[in-house]
């Protein structure tokens, strides 16, 4: 699908609806109202988004060890996203790649 492409919102919304049990026990013309419904919200909600603003092409890969169960992120992994993310803010202009950083060397 390119990306101007019109996703199929009944599909996704008939998938979406199949997955919950309280769907088993509406009537078909009940189910076909809640799709319409659903598909419609999902329409005006991609209407309503800038895309632009939501495609900076960051991907954040966090090492297992940096994870906490409970609690998320470690306190450590935590302050270099965030000064990461500062960075980015500040000069927009002139990205550091910090995949290639190595602070063990």
């Amino acid at each position: 699908m390119s990306e101007d492409a019109e996703p199929n919102f009944h599909a996704l919304a008939r998938l979406w609806l199949a997955r919950d049990p309280r769907s088993q026990i509406m009537g078909e013309d009940e189910r076909e109202r809640v799709v319409q419904r659903l598909a419609e919200a999902l329409k005006r909600r991609r209407q309503s988004t800038d895309h632009s603003k939501q495609d900076v092409g960051l991907v954040v890969n966090v090492d297992r060890d940096h994870l906490v169960p409970g609690k998320g992120l470690s306190e450590e992994a935590f302050e270099q996203l965030l000064g990461f993310l500062k960075e980015r803010i500040e000069n927009p202009e002139n990205p550091t790649d910090h995949g290639l950083e190595n602070r063990d060397n």
